[in-house]
């Protein structure tokens, strides 16, 4: 069904087309406005296919009628026939099209020409609309490939390997950045060299004809190479090379995956002499190593085991007898219980036993031992250490006290730890609370904690200290009052200090999470910004579009008319709306080129010395002609100098200073409807330097304060709405700045 909207103030008119139409088009939906305000509010509301709008209408036209219907970004692509009257035919036609109208009809019509104007307004529609759908899935594939491509480009790049790629004669195609920091060379040094010729490659353990041969029948190669830097030393490489068939099958040349295992190769060097250093090691710290070989059932030991245990056989021997003979009898069960249950859990142990040395008599030993699996996870042996610490034990014993007053607190020293007694008095701080916190520990030992607390905070906190002196372990996230007043957010862990298996107290430590809080309000904000910078995009597009679409009407309108029957004076005044128009393209095209420029950091400054007097002079001109070209010959224009005056000679960009001053005039004299528009410069002192200041001042409608902080962003206006009095992308002032 075609919906047709009539805008008409005559109803006897209404009639006629009705009945007219109904004849011809049999499918058609009829709605009917009296005058414009009427017809905008039906179209909202009903999205008719057609409107057809009648010219002379009191108050509001058709004229502005059809402008307010094409200026509106919901209802500009519904084609638009204004009826014409016969006497004003070619003057209605081309004021019809210069408000944006798609056809222009005169009155009387005939019916089956309306009727075909319409249907091919029809056609043209839903091929616009096909077409606007079609751009935005070619947009959404074009930019998936382009993802894939940068995607495919930048783990290229961000690979840690060098890759190299060359031709089917061995010359450089490619070379990525792990290539050029491992090699020394920069892409633009190899490229189209040989690799050889580059790289100078020597095989270890193998011949190059050799080489040559195995990736001719294979297609492809692994092994270990020396290349050479770009400064001459050697670097040891692990290189895989394939060729690169194409999807036709064909060679069309190499690919090498290149690791620098320099390193590896020093640290195997390093392995070797960490490994003799250790040996040293163990005989010095008297470490005894023992290994149980759970296939043979046969125990193997160094000399500093057989020197802990006396042990006078030689190995290996059976494990059992071994561990019945030197271990004491009361700990001997216990020992074998934990070695099963090694066997059978794969966790490590450590046990602490006695040892009957027959030359040292009974010795206290603790003994470590892991489970070594093959790479089917089946147990395979038993490695041990065991080490003498009869003497050490015994000073452990008096140092047992204090370790259990303080194994909590030391576990971890870089957090903020203090202790409090029973009474949630500070008994200790270590260092790191003094200096995070600023205060003093011995202005603070013997205060009670609370002092740093806010005051609706300290009741259930104190709660919480309660709970730790029961036995409980608590955790929760409190503010606290550092140095000065300053609020930080810690979280914190408690737990009771126990003397003697009763709670004396409750060590603490905290950590400062203030920047964690800091980072999730950063992103809270970073993720509104980009909300917004999506809302700007859509924005800007739908803005565009109808910027870009109102010059190309006009050129494809006035083109259309042109014919070699018009007078001179009319192909003119045709040529000349239609050259209009496209520069008015060219500058919109222009204005998103130098923003893209500036985006991607790729602008440049072409900086000369010039006159500033002949500059402005120019800048006047062009200033002048843009006033009448915006209709603006009732505002006064003020340069504050005179052509006459003495040259001043400048050293700067001539283009981009002409650009911004353009850009600037140009606002002023399009957001200035009375009064007067004034462009100048002053000498000034900067940093004891001479620089001139530029100004563009008029009496405009000025900029709302709280819309100051954004006019200078791409896309961005005082007014971004639809319904906005002035036209533009928004780009002047991004550019300006």
């Amino acid at each position: 069904m075609i919906k047709l909207l009539s805008i008409d103030d005559q109803r006897d008119n209404q009639i006629v087309i009705k009945g007219a139409l109904s004849s011809v088009l049999f499918d058609a939906e009829f709605h009917f406005a009296s005058s414009g305000k009427e017809g905008i509010a039906i179209a909202k509301k009903e999205h008719p296919d057609v409107i057809l709008l009648d010219i002379m209408m009191p108050g509001m036209d058709g004229f502005e009628t059809c402008r307010l219907l094409k200026s509106d970004p919901e209802l500009r692509n519904i084609p638009i026939i204004l009826l014409s009257s016969i006497g004003h035919k070619t003057e209605n036609r081309i004021k019809g099209l210069e408000t944006g109208a798609d056809a222009v009809m005169s009155k009387p019509f005939d019916p089956g020409e309306l009727a075909s104007q319409i249907h091919v307004m029809l056609r043209i529609k839903r091929a616009e609309d096909k077409l606007r759908e079609e751009n935005t899935k070619l947009d959404e594939l074009v930019n998936e490939k382009v993802a894939q491509i940068v995607y495919q480009a930048t783990v290229l790049e961000n690979v840690s390997d060098a890759v190299i790629s060359s031709d089917t004669h061995f010359l450089i195609k490619s070379w990525n950045e792990a290539a050029e920091r491992t090699y020394g060379w920069t892409e633009s040094e190899v490229l189209g060299r040989g690799y050889g010729e580059v790289l100078k490659p020597q095989y270890i353990g193998t011949s190059s004809d050799e080489v040559e041969e195995h990736f001719r029948r294979n297609g492809r190669i692994t092994n270990e190479v020396i290349h050479e830097h770009k400064n001459g030393h050697k670097l040891n490489i692990l290189t895989s090379v394939s060729k690169l068939i194409n999807k036709n099958g064909e060679n069309i040349g190499t690919v090498a995956l290149n690791h620098d295992i320099s390193r590896e190769k020093e640290a195997e060097k390093e392995i070797a002499n960490l490994t003799a250093r250790l040996e040293l090691a163990v005989k010095a710290v008297e470490l005894g190593i023992w290994e149980w070989d759970l296939n043979t059932n046969q125990l193997n030991w160094n000399d500093e085991f057989s020197l802990i245990c006396g042990i006078t056989e030689s190995a290996p021997q059976h494990p059992i007898k071994i561990f019945r003979k030197y271990v004491c009898p009361e700990d001997i069960n216990r020992v074998l219980i934990k070695i099963r249950e090694l066997i059978k859990s794969g966790d490590k142990v450590t046990l602490e036993h006695g040892v009957n040395n027959p030359a040292k008599g009974t010795r206290l030993v603790i003994s470590k031992a892991v489970l070594d699996k093959d790479n089917k996870g089946i147990a395979i042996r038993i490695i041990g250490v065991s080490y003498d610490v009869t003497q050490r034990m015994k000073m452990e014993v008096d140092l047992k006290h204090s370790e259990e007053r303080y194994r909590t607190m030391v576990e971890n020293s870089n957090d903020l730890v203090w202790v409090t007694d029973m009474q949630g008095c500070f008994t200790f701080f270590n260092q790191h609370v003094e200096d995070v916190t600023g205060f003093q520990s011995d202005k603070f030992i013997g205060k009670p904690y609370n002092l740093l607390l806010r005051e609706n905070d300290k009741d259930w906190v104190a709660h919480e200290y309660d709970r730790a002196l029961g036995g409980e372990k608590r955790q929760f996230e409190i503010v606290v009052l550092f140095a000065g007043g300053v609020e930080h957010i810690l979280w914190v862990n408690l737990a009771p200090v126990i003397e003697g298996n009763k709670a004396v107290g409750v060590v603490t430590f905290a950590r400062d999470v203030s920047d964690y809080h800091q980072a999730i309000e950063d992103f809270k904000m970073a993720l509104d910004k980009a909300k917004e910078s999506d809302k700007l995009k859509s924005a800007f597009l739908a803005n565009m579009s109808h910027e870009l679409r109102t010059p190309l009407n006009a050129i494809m309108g006035f083109s259309s008319l042109m014919d070699i029957k018009m007078e001179t004076a009319e192909v003119g005044k045709y040529a000349q709306i239609i050259n209009d128009s496209g520069k008015h393209l060219l500058y919109l095209v222009e204005q998103i080129f130098d923003i893209t420029l500036i985006d991607s950091g790729q602008i440049k400054l072409s900086k000369e010395t010039f006159d500033l007097i002949h500059f402005l002079t120019i800048i006047r001109e062009v200033t002048l002609s843009d006033r009448a070209a915006l209709n603006r010959d009732h505002l006064e224009v003020l340069f504050k100098f005179e052509s006459s005056m003495a040259p001043i000679f400048v050293f700067t960009d001539r283009r981009r200073l002409q650009q911004i001053l353009l850009n600037l005039l140009k606002n002023a004299l399009k957001f200035t409807e009375v009064g007067t528009v004034e462009c100048g410069f002053q000498n000034r002192l900067q940093h004891g330097k001479p620089v001139i200041r530029f100004y563009v001042r008029d009496t405009g409608i000025g900029i709302p304060q709280e819309k100051r902080n954004f006019i200078f962003e791409a896309f961005r206006q005082a007014d971004d709405g639809h319904t906005r009095k002035y036209d533009g992308v928004g780009l002047g002032l991004s550019i300006a700045k």
